[in-house]
């Protein structure tokens, strides 16, 4: 399960990474995004209105209700934190040190130390946080800490809920278009799918630096195939 995982499918991501959550033997937490809703003038009102909250991070700004998190289990940045710094979308890391204020409560309240997969990510960061770094605490970790961010919930998209929580998402398993740009070693790749996607297979395969990496678990061959523009081109 230590060899990243690619499916076509977010279903498929989300069960993965959940059984590697479960398997792990090392520390680990269910966290708790803390949620509050801007102009609810009753508490009925806001407890309506968080009720609504999808729980799919596609429609929450890529931010966890609930966020699953294992020491030594990867993970990457979930939106842009600090560009500048390369703390971006998709960031890959590996968690090493869980750090929450309430333990018996696992709220977005403390640290979460990682390690990214290139060391000049998070180098402006460590540097502001040299303070924290005590000891137990390893100079090349980087300090990852809640933020909030904004999104509209309702059938009219009118309330408006600020939601605080660590920026990370599970990594164990990613889709296929979202791994585009990573290089990796080893790969397992799924390519099940009821519907043919246009250089899903190519995209999915290149991903690998040599073939001797490559696993793959559904090839799902009958489903290969190529953008029409693509294909007049080349007449394919």
């Amino acid at each position: 399960m230590d060899v990243p995982h690619l499916f076509i499918q977010n279903k498929k991501v989300n069960e993965f990474n959940e059984r590697v959550h479960n398997a792990a033997t090392g520390e680990k937490f269910s966290i708790k995004a803390i949620d509050s809703v801007i102009g609810a003038n009753s508490a009925q009102l806001r407890d309506k209105i968080l009720s609504q909250i999808p729980d799919d991070p596609r429609k929450t700004k890529q931010i966890a209700s609930n966020l699953q998190l294992s020491v030594g289990k990867r993970t990457e940045i979930a939106l842009n934190v600090c560009t500048d710094d390369g703390m971006t979308n998709g960031a890959g890391n590996v968690v090493k040190k869980i750090q929450l204020n309430q333990i018996d409560k696992p709220l977005c309240t403390g640290i979460i130390w990682v390690q990214f997969d290139h060391s000049d990510v998070g180098e402006k960061t460590r540097h502001e946080n040299r303070r924290l770094y005590v000891q137990g605490i390893e100079s090349t970790w980087t300090p990852i800490k809640p933020i909030t961010t904004q999104f509209a919930v309702g059938r009219n998209q009118t309330a408006q809920v600020v939601r605080k929580q660590f920026p990370l998402r599970p990594a164990a398993a990613k889709t296929i278009h979202r791994s585009q740009g990573d290089t990796e070693q080893k790969i397992v790749v799924n390519f099940n799918t009821r519907r043919s996607i246009p250089h899903i297979h190519y995209v999915g395969l290149s991903r690998v630096t040599a073939i001797e990496g490559l696993f793959i678990t559904d090839l799902c061959e009958d489903k290969i195939a190529v953008n029409p523009h693509v294909a007049l081109k080349w007449n394919i």
